[in-house]
């Protein structure tokens, strides 16, 4: 555990993570709050690998992706991260809600981004790691993707969406699929709301999850 990143302004978030040392990290997880904290955390892994090509897999119920980063991040954080050296491509996964903008849509569509709504998860979830084999990925889980019976403190959370057990077998999925996950980001858990204890206990068993299939895909790279 290297511990918390306190801080009080975008430019000393961006000195922090500069000054954080990932040599030795093998799959660097953030566990955070805003989801524009993902552009930042991306930007840092991407200048370690001097912009080696990546595809990022957004775990969310909503796309993210308006174009108004300085004045809104959190519903622009996709857009932005789309922007930095290297990023392939979105992977918007599990997308559902009135609160995701068509144009916003439309515009990741038209640069190359794939959109798998919610209800389209099965049908299309063999595709999804196709287009992951032999990629580096990043994979950003923000909690509203989950059903808020099992993870209701997050701020935006929208009704459906998948169970806990769905999502270990989508993660368990993804994470042997690709060639690499360079890191990961857990963001939107709100622990002054209603249910932060059992969204809490969620949120650890799915990072401790994705720690045992990352394990075990070292394990068997190593054979």
């Amino acid at each position: 555990d290297y511990g918390n990143i306190e801080v009080s302004s975008e430019s000393d978030l961006i000195l922090k993570l500069k000054n954080l040392d990932l040599s030795q990290l093998g799959t660097p997880i953030f566990i955070g709050g805003d989801h524009a904290i993902t552009y930042y955390t991306v930007d840092r892994i991407q200048k370690k690998r001097n912009s080696k090509p990546i595809i990022v897999f957004q775990f969310d119920a909503h796309s993210d992706y308006i174009d108004e980063f300085a004045d809104y991040p959190h519903g622009s954080v996709m857009c932005e991260t789309s922007r930095i050296d290297g990023v392939e491509k979105i992977i918007h996964f599990g997308l559902r809600g009135n609160l995701n903008c068509g144009p916003a849509l439309l515009e990741s569509k038209r640069r190359g981004n794939i959109i798998i709504p919610y209800k389209d998860i099965k049908m299309m979830f063999q595709k999804v790691l196709g287009e992951l084999k032999d990629k580096d990925i990043y994979i950003t889980f923000d909690t509203d993707f989950l059903n808020p019976m099992v993870a209701p403190a997050t701020d935006n959370p929208e009704p459906g969406g998948p169970t806990y057990e769905d999502t270990i077998d989508y993660l368990q999925g993804i994470i042997e699929s690709c060639n690499n996950v360079v890191g990961m980001d857990v963001v939107e858990y709100n622990p002054t709301q209603e249910g932060s204890s059992v969204t809490a206990s969620t949120l650890v068993n799915i990072i401790m999850e994705s720690l045992g299939f990352l394990t075990r895909k070292n394990l068997n790279k190593k054979k």
